[in-house]
C-alpha cells in the first residue's frame, strides 16, 4: 500500500538528483568551465540521477540519519560530477585538484540543500497525511461506481442445531414418539 512516506522517498531522490546536477553545472561555469553540453551534460545528469535514485530507494527512520544521507550523497553526486565534468570536457581543466574554497563552497552548498530537502521531505508527508484525513471525512460514504450492476445474492446460512432442544434438524420423527 501506497503512503505518503513510503512516496517521500521518491520526493527526496528526485531533489538530490535535480539539485546536485544544477549546484555542480553552475559550480562548473562559474569556475571558468564553460557550461556542460553535449555529452558532459549526459554523463552529469546520468551521474546525479543515479544518486538521486539510490538515495530514494533508501529507508530511514531517524531524522538525523536522513539529513546526513541527503548531504552525503548532494556532497557525493557534486564531488562524481565533477570529475565526470573534468573527464568529458574537451578543453584543459586544470580543476583537478580540490581548493580549499572550493571544497568550503561545495560543502555549504550540499548542507544547506540537505536540510532544505529534508524539510521538504517532511512538509510532503505531513501533507499527504493531512490530505489523506480529509479525502476520508470529505467522502462521507462511498458511493459505488455507477458501471457495476446491483445482483441480489442468495446468502445460506447454517442454522445453529445444538441451542436447540431436540425438534431441530436432528430430532427424531415425531411419530416415533407418538406411538411410544
Amino acid at each position: 500500500m501506497s503512503t505518503p512516506t513510503s512516496r517521500a522517498g521518491y520526493v527526496r531522490g528526485g531533489l538530490v538528483g535535480l539539485c546536485a546536477a544544477l549546484v555542480t553545472a553552475t559550480a562548473h561555469a562559474g569556475a571558468g568551465g564553460g557550461a556542460p553540453a553535449g555529452s558532459a551534460l549526459a554523463l552529469l545528469l546520468i551521474v546525479c540521477a543515479t544518486v538521486g535514485a539510490v538515495v530514494g530507494g533508501v529507508t530511514l527512520e531517524g531524522r538525523y540519519s536522513r539529513a546526513a544521507l541527503v548531504i552525503g550523497a548532494l556532497g557525493a553526486a557534486q564531488v562524481l560530477g565533477h570529475v565526470m565534468l573534468a573527464v568529458s570536457s574537451h578543453h584543459e581543466h586544470s580543476g583537478w585538484l580540490l581548493t580549499p574554497p572550493m571544497l568550503m563552497l561545495h560543502g555549504l552548498a550540499a548542507t544547506g540543500l540537505g536540510l532544505l530537502i529534508n524539510a521538504v521531505e517532511y512538509l510532503y508527508v505531513v501533507c499527504g497525511s493531512v490530505l489523506c484525513w480529509l479525502r476520508i471525512f470529505a467522502a462521507g460514504h462511498i458511493r459505488p461506481s455507477s458501471g457495476q450492476a446491483w445482483r441480489p445474492t442468495k446468502v445460506v446460512v447454517a442454522r445453529p442445531v445444538l441451542l436447540h432442544t431436540g425438534l431441530g434438524m436432528r430430532a427424531p420423527p415425531l411419530v416415533a414418539f407418538v406411538s411410544a
